[in-house]
Parts: structure tokens; C-alpha cells; sequence
């Protein structure tokens, strides 16, 4: 594996911040807040699209845009003591293959509306 290129880039005297300008007007800053290392890329306007934050606990990535994308050719893994998912308006999960849903302890779904269960066979107990 070959090293990355290490680019130095002075900071700004006036708020002590690391900032790379690319041709795009993105701009890529750096510093350091609270004894917390922050990198950021803003977008043209300033909007913070992308923000790393080396904290105590570990690194801490938010991502923001109007879509974002995660793609493998082979899996994406999710661990955490906690996975929530929100979505404002629909959530669809589908699988061209087989499909799992396995609790340890209790399994609730709750709905408004109808709930449909379609299939061959369906299995109770």
C-alpha cells in the first residue's frame, strides 16, 4: 500500500483555521475546537456538506446532501450499540435474495394503517 501525500497548509492567523480552496470554490478547513480535531468541506455558499470530528470517544462523520449513496460489491456492515433509521415521508427494504429479520428479545411492528403479510405459506409459531 503506498502513503498518502502529506499537503502542509498554514492556518489563518485570523481564527486559526487550516483551509484549502479547491477549483470547485469547495473549500476543505481544518483546526481544533475544545481539544476536538475538526475537519470540514464546505460547499461555495459555506454550507458544511461533510464534517469529521476526532472527539475522546473516537471519530464522530456527518455527511448532509440531497442523496447520499453507499455502495459495495460486496457488503456493507452496520455495528453499534444503537441503529435508529427516520425517514419523513417512505422506508423500503428489499433484498433480491433471501431476507432476515432476527431479534434477541421482543420484535414489535406497529402500524396505523392495515398491516398485509403476502407469501406461498405463511408460518405462525
Amino acid at each position: 500500500m503506498s502513503k498518502a501525500e502529506v499537503i502542509k497548509i498554514k492556518p489563518d492567523r485570523r481564527d486559526r483555521k487550516a483551509k484549502l480552496q479547491l477549483e470547485s470554490g469547495r473549500k476543505i478547513s481544518a483546526r481544533t475546537v475544545d481539544k476536538e480535531d475538526l475537519i470540514e468541506i464546505a460547499e461555495p455558499g459555506g454550507r458544511i456538506v461533510m464534517s469529521v470530528r476526532m472527539t475522546a470517544a473516537g471519530a464522530v462523520v456527518t455527511v448532509e446532501g440531497a442523496h447520499l449513496e453507499l455502495k459495495s460489491t460486496e457488503s456493507i456492515k452496520l455495528n453499534a450499540k444503537k441503529i435508529d433509521i427516520c425517514a419523513a415521508e417512505e422506508t423500503s427494504i428489499a433484498s433480491k435474495g433471501k431476507l432476515n429479520v432476527d431479534s434477541a428479545e421482543e420484535l414489535n411492528i406497529r402500524s396505523g394503517e392495515d398491516v398485509k403479510v403476502s407469501g406461498r405459506l405463511i408460518h405462525l409459531n
